[in-house]
């Protein structure tokens, strides 16, 4: 990812050398629960990243209505 031509990201979500780990990584339902929880994080932080911009927009309008 060091010369990557596009904004990329690594995600590390456990080690095959940890026995619990790699059963988890092999397992359909180990899999789908990751993928939960990475889209879940993604989710969490947009609708912060959104909720913080229109709050930043209202107190302007209201700023700028006195």
């Amino acid at each position: 990812l060091r010369a990557a031509e596009i904004p990329s990201v690594l995600i590390e979500t456990g080690f095959i050398t940890t026995p619990e780990d790699a059963e988890r990584l092999a397992s359909t339902a180990g899999q789908q629960a990751i993928g939960r929880g990475l889209r879940d994080g993604v989710l969490r932080h947009f609708a912060r990243q959104i909720a913080a911009r229109e709050a930043m927009i209202g107190a302007r309008t209201r700023v700028a209505a006195r």
